[in-house]
């Protein structure tokens, strides 16, 4: 053979090896072989030791973040399970992918992480504890084998067919990413003994944590004692403690494996939980504060991310996919259905100790139907100083139960430095910076119809659209804010 000849094949043949070791692309040298993402459905991020909470619920949680990345200020684009997991799994906000809610279908177009990874050579495997999450109900099972998409309403039995997983095949089948999902500390706040009573053994009163009790207190306004409250949210602790024992399973089950060092493991919820702190509600759907919109977010690869490490900057669920993918080195390009420009950061030199979280506003969305086929939407953005709230239509979301009031004023402002439970609406006094951060939802809101108007869109999914509002006009001019009888004070009544 010609020796120039051998050359070229040698060459070519050395590419391909390269290519291999890359997935589709990126880096050719990923920081991590498997991924192990573990959520959980409507944990409140302060009710976490390694969040502040005093009384911690979560030491296995809580060793993540020591042995790992805590981001303090991340956020969900939704507080809605679907819509939120949706924005993870495709690095798109809700106001882009349409998913804003439960009842909608994740679309066939979209190029969801398991597809990509799948495509990058990955095994995919997702076991699931929550019914929103149903395969082939959701769409949600892009990028798994049939049977690889599992559906456990037990955890317990749900957490032991992922510790079998993670024991068989970590380490012994090629590259893994496993997504596990759990229900719990969604309400009803039911945890099992010795849960139940571990935070408040003493509590005598008549409150607990049953669905039927937490909508009547907000369906009736009900002004809760101290001594129930502090009860109410001593059993939801406990769901978190109960929860938090079944991840120390799967991550002792993923160091007898020998992996834990290749594996980047990720911690997130979905969204928070209200927990009665607007409005009297005990649950998230309605809600477009702090409280429901901000979640943990921790990453974990020993040697590799940076241990110890809190991370002050903002983050949104959008920035998860970016990271993932340029740390696996599986980044596969564009999807073969159209655009799929990922809209969130990659953080992965910031896993590594080596940059800083640049991102300048957080934005989050609360649909609600007016009627049938048409939605009304209410957009927040938040800085590191200010939250402020456009709800441009004056609707006051009714998600379940639909018999309670949960009002938001058409304009809210919040000052987080010395009011980080967004409870007192300034937005009389400081008209300059409502201004400035209604033209940056108004910045948003173009950058994601433009976004949308660029990709080839179907004509009946174009009318959907349009029907809903998401590729009509915008303003740009903030309206002189309005008296509002539902908050005439100013305050966010609870």
């Amino acid at each position: 053979m010609d020796p120039r000849l051998a050359l070229i094949r040698a060459t070519a043949l050395f590419a391909l090896l390269l290519a291999a070791l890359a997935g589709c692309g990126g880096d050719p040298a990923p920081r991590a072989q498997h991924l192990l993402f573990i959520t959980v459905d409507t944990l409140r991020t302060d009710r976490l030791g390694c969040y502040g909470a005093a009384e911690s619920p979560s030491p296995n949680i809580d060793r993540l973040a020591r042995e790992g990345t805590l981001f303090q200020d991340a956020y969900a684009q939704r507080a809605v399970t679907l819509p939120s997991m949706t924005s993870f799994f495709t690095s798109k906000y809700p106001y882009e992918h349409g998913v804003v809610n439960n009842l909608k279908r994740v679309p066939d177009a979209e190029w969801l992480l398991a597809e990509r990874l799948q495509a990058a050579g990955f095994h995919t495997r997702a076991y699931n504890a929550s019914g929103v999450l149903m395969p082939e109900r959701n769409n949600v099972e892009q990028g798994y084998k049939p049977n690889a998409y599992s559906f456990f309403p037990d955890e317990e039995v749900m957490t032991g067919k992922a510790e079998k997983f993670i024991r068989e095949r970590f380490g012994e089948r090629g590259r893994q990413f496993l997504w596990v999902h759990y229900m719990n500390p969604h309400k009803p706040y039911d945890p099992p003994a010795p849960y139940d009573r571990q935070f408040d053994p003493g509590y005598r009163g008549t409150y607990d944590g049953a669905g039927e009790t937490l909508d009547r207190i907000y369906v009736e306004r009900v002004d809760l004692a101290p001594e129930d409250r502090r009860h109410i949210e001593a059993v939801y602790d406990g769901t978190i403690a109960y929860v938090d024992q079944l991840i120390g399973r799967l991550l002792a089950a993923l160091e007898a494996t020998g992996q834990a060092a290749d594996t980047l493991v990720v911690f997130a919820a979905d969204h928070g939980e209200d927990l009665y702190s607007h409005n009297y509600y005990y649950y998230h759907a309605n809600s477009a504060y702090r409280s429901s919109t901000s979640i943990p977010l921790i990453f974990r690869q020993p040697g590799a991310v940076a241990a110890g490490q809190a991370v002050s900057g903002m983050v949104e669920t959008v920035d998860f996919m970016p990271t993932v993918l340029r740390w696996l080195a599986a980044d596969c390009g564009p999807s073969p259905g159209g655009d799929t420009q990922l809209r969130g950061n990659d953080l992965s030199e910031v896993l590594a100790g080596q940059g800083a979280v640049k991102k300048g506003f957080a934005y989050a969305l609360v649909d609600q139907e007016v009627e049938e086929g048409r939605s009304e939407l209410i957009f927040s953005v938040r800085n590191r100083e200010w939250m402020y709230v456009w709800n441009e239509s004056g609707v006051h979301p009714d998600n379940p139960p639909a018999e309670g009031d949960y009002p938001i004023a058409k304009q809210e402002l919040y000052h987080l430095p010395s009011d980080p439970d967004e409870q007192q609406n300034v937005i009389g006094e400081h008209p300059d910076i409502a201004d400035r951060l209604f033209q940056a939802i108004n910045a948003w809101r173009e950058r994601m119809t433009q976004r949308l108007l660029a990709d080839e869109l179907s004509a009946a999914h174009r009318a959907e659209l349009e029907e809903l509002g998401y590729l009509g006009p915008s303003g740009t001019t903030r309206p002189p804010v309005e008296e509002d009888d539902s908050k005439a004070d100013g305050g966010q009544r609870r």
